[in-house]
């Protein structure tokens, strides 16, 4: 009996590892969860410099939940946002981790990660590259936008 279930087991696995194909990065993945970043420009006065806020709004189901020691389910990620001018040179960038936990393995699907990056940069149009990597699996989304001058 125990053979049997053995078996079961090792079928069902090597079934389910076929079934999780590698999405199309930025493409599949931004249909299916929803992914949401926005750029603002906002002039700072008697300056020549503008501030730029990224807003980027990220549904907690697109990270794979493990669990850990504590029997809880966590969630590791992060959200790189890089700037580039126009001759496609990086002026700057920032990375901001993502933790949370949950108890179990099932998300709320109206559950969100939300934030604002602000940079202070010379006035000019701008690049600005969204990526967000969930760090338990390879799923990856990428976007791309340009900051008004």
């Amino acid at each position: 009996m125990k053979l049997r279930h053995y078996i079961f087991y090792i079928v069902m696995m090597y079934n389910i590892s076929f079934s999780q194909f590698p999405l199309d990065i930025g493409k599949l993945i931004d249909k299916e969860f929803n992914i949401f970043f926005d750029v603002k420009s906002f002039p700072i006065e008697d300056s020549i410099f503008d501030r730029i806020d990224i807003l980027y709004r990220i549904p907690n189901n697109f990270f794979i939940l493990i669990r850990d020691q504590e029997n809880l389910f966590r969630a590791i990620g992060e959200i790189d946002i890089e700037i580039k001018d126009t001759l496609n040179t990086s002026v700057d960038r920032k990375i901001h981790k993502i933790e949370f936990t949950n108890d179990s393995n099932l998300l709320n699907t109206e559950s969100f990660t939300t934030g604002i990056s602000s940079f202070t940069l010379k006035r000019c149009k701008y690049k600005v590259i969204l990526i967000v990597s969930d760090r338990q699996s390879t799923r990856q989304y990428k976007g791309e936008k340009f900051s008004s001058p």
